[in-house]
């Protein structure tokens, strides 16, 4: 199911969602093509995450099941479906208990401003390991909450603070695959009746805290394949290396 009809979002909303497959930013090339030819991510690890006996009828929509070429299986004919960071970011209620936190006013207008929440919700390292997105501008401690990370954090997005510097989208990208699975799993948010996301929260948070330190924008890039709904199994095998 594609972004372009999934959630009555229309082709040119999803455009500016995804707009970080094509953007470069401060010499930071964002093309998934870059890493077909790198393999820096381990198969085998992604692949022992993937399981059928983990994931049951979604089999066909997870890594292993892609690189599998065996998807003419007709007990694992499922519909694969991923929802972008700007998707995230405009819908809430959050699923799998995560709290999006509270919307703050803008002290320009006096109204509730769509990008800045306060420290109330779900926090970044509550889920994720590591200590990227600990810090504020100036270098103050500070756990961001993934409503934080999807609205100030996000390279191409004209109202994000460009200073934070994920210079990949490591931290949308993975807090928009975490809610994914989480929708997934309770079939929420265009998921359910078929519709999955292929990979569980516990997957999703493995694969970040195996990854971050040592290949983040590859990581980034499997996130953002998923997300966008683009499981290219050619280019997921180049990515994550020989089998």
């Amino acid at each position: 199911m594609s972004d372009d009809t999934r959630n009555g979002r229309n082709s040119s909303e999803v455009h500016e969602e995804s707009s970080a497959s094509s953007v470069g930013y401060k010499g930071a090339d964002m093309s998934r093509r870059k890493f077909a030819k790198t393999g820096l991510i381990a198969a085998p690890v992604i692949m022992s995450l993937n399981s059928r006996s983990a994931l049951g009828a979604g089999y066909s929509c997870t890594i292993s099941g892609l690189l599998s070429g065996n998807l003419s299986n007709p007990g694992y004919d499922d519909l694969c479906g991923g929802n972008t960071p700007g998707y995230w970011k405009n819908h809430y209620p959050f699923p799998g208990g995560v709290n999006e936190g509270q919307q703050l006013i803008n002290p320009k207008t006096g109204k509730l401003s769509k990008k800045l929440w306060d420290d109330s919700g779900t926090k970044f390292h509550e889920i994720f390991d590591g200590e990227l997105f600990l810090y504020d501008l100036d270098g103050n401690y500070r756990n961001y909450t993934l409503m934080q990370i999807l609205w100030n954090f996000a390279s191409v997005d004209a109202n994000a603070n460009q200073n934070l510097k994920d210079w990949y989208e490591l931290g949308a990208h993975s807090s928009a695959a975490y809610l994914n699975a989480w929708a997934s799993v309770e079939g929420t948010d265009g998921f359910g009746n078929g519709v999955v996301y292929g990979m569980s929260p516990d997957q999703v948070v493995a694969l970040y805290n195996t990854y971050y330190a040592t290949a983040p924008e590859q990581l980034k890039v499997v996130f953002q394949m998923y997300n966008e709904n683009n499981r290219d199994a050619a280019e997921l095998q180049a990515l994550l290396g020989t089998l």
